[in-house]
Parts: structure tokens; C-alpha cells; sequence
């Protein structure tokens, strides 16, 4: 069974996020594909790459690269997160600002 998720390389996401989309809580370690539980996890906007690893006896490593936010688009009181490519990530996780553009949409 795998008991241990370990995550590594999240910056925006939360760990309890990552690991209900790998849904590895007490699943058997023998019966687990990385490749699946990747692409479930990559699933998430702000995963641009997801591996997972697993580790005898009961341990399971999902190794991420996040997409980073270069720009907020305020609107009205709700902030979305946006890639330079102008990808949609999400709404509100940023918390320093000090290299995003913050564009303020005055239409509300």
C-alpha cells in the first residue's frame, strides 16, 4: 500500500491538491501505473510537466513543474492568474507580485 506521497517542485499548488488528483491513498504500490497517475496529476492548469516515481515499500514521488504566472488580470474583485503564452491558470494563489503584470479591467 502506499502510505508516503511525497511531492516536490510545487510552488502555486497546494500538496493535499496534487495528491487527490493522483488518487494514491492506500492503493497497492504493485497495482499503480506512474504514467496514469502523471497525466492525472498534469490535468491541473498550473502543471506543465508531472512524473511520479515509486519507492519500495510504500512511498510514491510526484515531481512537478508549474507553469508560472506573468500576468493578473484583475476584474471586478477577482484576480486570474495568466502565462505570458496567455494560458488561464486559475484565480488568486499569488501572492508576491513583484515581477507580475497586473492588468486592471475597469469594464465592471
Amino acid at each position: 500500500m502506499i502510505r508516503n506521497v511525497e511531492v516536490v517542485g510545487a510552488r502555486s499548488l497546494e500538496r493535499e491538491e496534487i495528491t487527490q488528483l493522483a488518487g494514491l491513498d492506500e492503493r497497492s504500490i504493485w497495482f499503480v501505473e506512474p504514467e496514469l497517475v502523471a497525466a492525472a496529476v498534469a490535468q491541473n492548469a498550473y502543471v506543465q510537466t508531472a512524473t511520479v516515481n515509486l519507492l519500495l515499500p510504500d512511498t510514491a514521488v510526484i515531481t512537478l513543474q508549474e507553469r508560472e504566472a506573468a500576468i493578473i488580470w484583475q476584474s471586478g474583485s477577482q484576480g486570474y492568474e495568466v502565462t505570458a503564452q496567455g494560458e488561464v491558470l486559475g484565480t488568486g494563489r499569488i501572492t508576491d507580485t513583484t515581477n507580475v503584470l497586473i492588468i486592471y479591467d475597469t469594464r465592471n
